[in-house]
């Protein structure tokens, strides 16, 4: 079995005190909050994986895993306290940053 790991960064205003729901090939599969990170087992082979919070969400990542691998991510949300209404309304796509590390 290979796994995805999710990490958020602690601190900062935006989405402080709320948890993002993460899914993987469409299901979720847990959520993260601020300072915190989840992992889930996967079948090695591609992956697609977003994270949801209301009616907003991050770009998709794929993920090609080979068995026993790990796949890091790491996510933070794009939008601050003075942009969040940007992000809200006509960026909803982009509101989370998603990205491998």
């Amino acid at each position: 079995m290979s796994q995805i790991t999710i990490s958020r960064r602690p601190g900062g205003y935006t989405d402080r005190l709320r948890k993002y729901h993460v899914f993987v090939d469409g299901a979720e599969v847990g959520q993260v909050g601020a300072g915190h990170s989840v992992t889930t087992e996967v079948d090695a082979g591609r992956h697609e994986v977003q994270l949801t919070i209301d009616w907003a969400t991050s770009p998709t990542v794929t993920l090609d895993l080979d068995p026993a691998q790990t796949g890091q991510l790491y996510c933070e949300p794009a939008a601050n306290p003075l942009t969040a209404l940007y992000y809200s309304l006509f960026a909803r796509q982009r509101y989370i940053t998603l990205r491998i590390t």
